[in-house]
């Protein structure tokens, strides 16, 4: 539907160093891109997201019948342990868990900070590998806006972090390959523009 309507092109990369079975895909943020596009090509996992969302007209819809795991973010400590039980659950369906690690959207240019406290206690507790993702769609659909423009996403998977290092070797591990990922995709579109 993009290519129709916007002239927007998708290309996935990696997808064969997706192990089957229940694990944590760890994405980069940059726009509604990556939420759309991850519950079709993971269509039985669970998306990790903030509960606010489940109020937005349609989007609300959708995630209510989508298997989503909703973080009320002001519970604080209860947040993060209901947030891990629910995606226990979902590992233990056979499921795949969708986690954001910067929490929110972060445009093209921005200092990828991440939620460090979710994704390293996934991690620790799941005992399943993660697929770090990086990504490019802000370059064509913003963090504010509604406005697609033509160009080519594209949605590099990485290869899987095994479980069972230490929280902080992991996180700075899944940093380091999002974003040196994110940063050589930017690279590559700008030495493609004219």
């Amino acid at each position: 539907m993009l290519r129709v309507v916007s002239g927007t092109k998708v290309e996935f990369r990696g997808v064969e160093k997706i192990p089957p079975g229940p694990l944590l895909v760890a994405a980069k943020h940059q726009s509604l891109w990556e939420t759309a596009a991850l519950s079709m090509i993971f269509p039985d996992a669970s998306i990790v997201a903030k509960k606010e969302l489940s109020r937005l007209p349609i989007v609300g819809w959708f995630l209510k019948r989508y298997p989503m795991i909703l973080v009320d973010r002001a519970a604080g400590r209860q947040a993060l342990k209901q947030m891990v039980e629910e995606a226990k659950r979902a590992v233990g369906e056979g499921r795949k868990v969708l986690v954001f690690p910067q929490g929110t959207r972060q445009a093209v240019g921005e200092p990828m900070v991440f939620q460090a406290a979710g994704i390293s206690a996934l991690y620790t507790t799941l005992d399943v590998p993660v697929v770090p993702a990086a990504c490019n769609s802000g370059l064509f659909w913003g963090k504010k806006t509604l406005m697609i423009h033509s160009g080519t996403v594209k949605l590099s998977y990485l290869p899987p972090i095994a479980p069972g290092l230490p929280r902080k070797e992991f996180q700075a591990m899944l940093e380091r390959m999002i974003s040196e990922e994110s940063d050589r995709l930017l690279e590559g579109e700008a030495k493609a523009s004219p």
